[in-house]
């Protein structure tokens, strides 16, 4: 029987995770070289960091399930298959907020696309328990799985919210247990 782990509400608009871009920076001696920042990471043209809103994404997110870890009492991460549901809601824009259209949710259809909210998404929440050391490496420590491949049940929706509703996410985590032999034996499935 499947178990629901978490079910949280994050508040925020919701993000994609942005594509690595290549900066063509100089060494000491002159030599040109190219330079990858992770995609959550932006510099303006001084070099100085600044956060962008994929990552101001990224930091809710983390902070909600870190809040949720601890108000479930999980005391350790999920073993084994997990299914993840998660709904996104996005303001309506102003042809939306029309009298014509429902009061109710209306499914998104448009930028940004889903596959990419799930990676921001999925990312944040596996590395919801890592850390800086002391060293300045990250301690890497699992909170709310091991890894996102064990995902094995995804589903993921768009919406614009209801009229006077807010932006954000409702996540969803279920433990997923295997099939018991007797059902699969009685499907006719031999059981390895």
């Amino acid at each position: 029987m499947p178990e629901t782990m978490l079910n949280l509400w994050v508040s925020g608009v919701p993000r994609p995770k942005p594509s690595p871009r290549g900066v063509i920076k100089r060494t000491k001696t002159g030599k040109q070289y190219v330079d990858f920042y992770p995609g959550l990471k932006e510099y303006d043209s001084n070099g100085v960091r600044k956060e962008n809103d994929a990552e101001k994404w990224w930091n809710l997110i983390i902070a909600g399930i870190r809040a949720a870890v601890y108000a479930a009492g999980m005391r350790e991460p999920i073993a084994g298959p997990v299914k993840l549901e998660v709904d996104y809601y996005f303001s309506r824009t102003d042809e939306l907020l029309k009298l014509k259209y429902p009061i109710s949710e209306i499914r998104h259809d448009g930028k940004p696309d889903i596959d990419n909210l799930q990676k921001l998404l999925m990312d944040a929440i596996t590395k919801s328990g890592w850390r800086e050391g002391p060293d300045k490496k990250q301690i890497k420590t699992p909170l709310v799985w091991f890894d996102d491949s064990q995902i094995s049940c995804c589903q993921h929706k768009k919406w614009y919210v209801a009229r006077g509703g807010k932006s954000g996410a409702r996540i969803v985590i279920t433990r997923l247990q295997d099939p018991e032999p007797s059902l699969l034996e009685h499907a006719g499935v031999a059981h390895v």
